[in-house]
């Protein structure tokens, strides 16, 4: 039995980054042997779960209890107005988040016209 290059790169790619574009693979087939021996898990989202967990962690309290809940903070004005320290802390969060929610679409359009 020989060595599949293919399989490999794509089981290293999963162990150090937890997630994989399936349309940056030229080699299709391997991957959809992994998901039909139920090996790799196939979703059609454009945010990985450890990135929805991140986006939930920062703007909602629903999945995590300690939250930083930015969301409603703004939304119903329950925030510290005279602490503009916290609010600033609250802006660049808020920022990485824009330019986090920015990236993955670009990505997505650049992957899209690659093909």
């Amino acid at each position: 039995m020989s060595l599949n290059k293919t399989r490999c790169a794509l089981l290293r790619d999963l162990y150090y980054t937890k997630v994989i574009c399936v349309y940056k693979y030229k080699d299709q087939s391997e991957i959809n042997k992994l998901i039909y021996e139920n090996d790799i898990k196939y979703e059609s989202t454009l945010f990985s779960k450890s990135e929805q967990d991140y986006l939930n962690f920062v703007l909602n309290k629903s999945q995590f209890g300690n939250s930083l809940d930015l969301r409603n903070k703004y939304i119903h004005s329950s925030f510290p107005h005279n602490d503009e320290d916290q609010q600033n802390t609250d802006y660049i969060i808020l920022l990485k988040i824009i330019i986090l929610v920015i990236l993955k679409i670009n990505d997505e359009f650049c992957s899209s016209f690659e093909e």
